[in-house]
């Protein structure tokens, strides 16, 4: 891909800015352009089924497949209610997963196996739609550990305790001995 002029932005009469600033765009170089688009078909095949797609697929099974554990142990002991927020959380990490992804790899499958324009809008808008849901789970991630995860805590504290002591200035009293020996 290369980055080209696409244009000038003209700022309105009213807004006080007189300057006119080049904008940019992204294009496909010769490479990529040549046979019919196939290096840009396969990058995009490569990404929306084994960047997208397969991992959605096995986080889905590896997902319940710990939760199968999970209910095998919850029988076996008594701790029913860390294996409820252990829970929770895996089905929420793999939900917003697949949410974020799966749509995606289908849209990068789509453009590569048809080439269609008529479609290219609509399938940005599901990219942009999906990447500000996986910007807002990104955002909240670490808030609904940190509250459901004692051990997150604790972790967290000890790193937050551990960067305080290396910011702090220690002094060191250095002291001399003389021997007798001399």
């Amino acid at each position: 891909m290369d980055i080209a002029k696409s244009g000038i932005w003209k700022p309105a009469l009213g807004c006080g800015i007189s300057e006119q600033i080049p904008g940019y765009t992204l294009k496909y170089n010769a490479f990529f352009e040549k046979n019919n688009y196939f290096f840009t078909r396969a990058r995009l095949i490569v990404e929306g089924g084994f960047v997208k797609l397969f991992p959605c697929i096995t986080s889905s099974i590896f997902t319940g497949l710990m939760l199968r554990k999970l209910k095998k142990s919850m029988s076996s002991s008594s701790s029913k209610s860390k294996t409820d927020r252990t829970s929770f959380l895996a089905i929420f990490i793999s939900i917003s997963f697949i949410i974020t992804e799966f749509p995606i790899g289908i849209v990068d499958l789509y453009k590569a196996i048809w080439n269609v324009d008529s479609y290219s809008e609509n399938a940005q808008y599901i990219i942009l739609i999906c990447d500000a849901i996986f910007t807002m789970n990104s955002t909240i991630h670490c808030f609904l550990i940190f509250f459901m995860s004692a051990q997150y805590r604790r972790t967290f504290w000890n790193l937050v305790q551990y960067l305080n002591c290396c910011t702090e200035k220690k002094i060191f009293r250095v002291t001399t001995v003389q021997s007798s020996l001399q």
